[in-house]
């Protein structure tokens, strides 16, 4: 494994699109500045926050006697067995950011025998960010995928992890119609942007008004102009 691992050192850094077979996601950290927030007010000020700007649970009616359902029956909404134990008549779960965990297995092929399929020991394990949210929570389980990341330490060890760049589902057109169509992309980050708006904040909170700054994006990189107002 050692010179395994010290052979594909040669290639971090690269981005490659593979393609796998979809097994399962979780959920390895979920953030929700909102909640947080409200959470430390007081009670009814925290009540009218979640109903103003969250969602209230769906009304969920007695379960009749048991009978047969109809297959055109729409499912019931999951939010109904969650509503009894909830402590508060509203919630602010859609501003969740959730962090997951994807794993997937080898695709089925002619090299690949059905022993290499289940071998959990050739999975691969990719770090998703909330952007890919509604394409990993409503595949299926062997669902064709086919993903980009990028090369990056522990290369060669036994259960590396990848940061997911781009995914698409191969074979869900038609299939699986909650799956979003097309490739979806995570979103980088611009610190630089960033940086420079807030050196203009803190210079603003300090000069304003005597001085501003305007920042102004030239492609990759800014140009920073002082003004002195009168």
């Amino acid at each position: 494994m050692a010179q395994t691992q010290v052979l594909c050192s040669h290639l971090e850094g690269h981005r490659v699109t593979w393609t796998g077979r979809f097994r399962y996601v979780r959920v390895t950290e979920l953030e929700n500045g909102a909640q947080a927030l409200v959470n430390m007010l007081p009670g009814p000020v925290a009540d009218w926050l979640r109903c103003f700007y969250g969602d209230e649970y769906p009304p969920c009616q007695e379960p009749p006697p048991p009978r047969p359902i109809p297959a055109d029956a729409p499912p019931p909404d999951p939010l109904c067995r969650i509503k009894p134990l909830a402590k508060h008549r509203c919630h602010l779960k859609r501003y969740d950011r959730l962090k997951m965990e994807v794993t997937l297995g080898m695709p089925r092929g002619e090299t690949n025998s059905a022993a290499n399929e289940d071998d959990a020991t050739k999975d691969i394990v990719l770090r998703a960010s909330d952007e890919f949210r509604a394409v990993l929570l409503a595949l299926r389980s062997g669902s064709l995928l086919e993903f980009s990341t990028v090369l990056e330490g522990r290369l060669g060890s036994k259960w590396p992890v990848f940061e997911l760049k781009a995914l698409r589902c191969l074979n869900c057109n038609g299939t699986h119609p909650a799956v979003p169509v097309g490739r979806q992309l995570k979103l980088e980050q611009d610190w630089r942007s960033r940086l420079r708006h807030a050196l203009a904040f803190a210079f603003h909170f300090l000069f304003h008004p005597l001085l501003s700054v305007r920042t102004e994006a030239e492609g990759h990189t800014g140009a920073v102009t002082t003004e002195l107002q009168v």
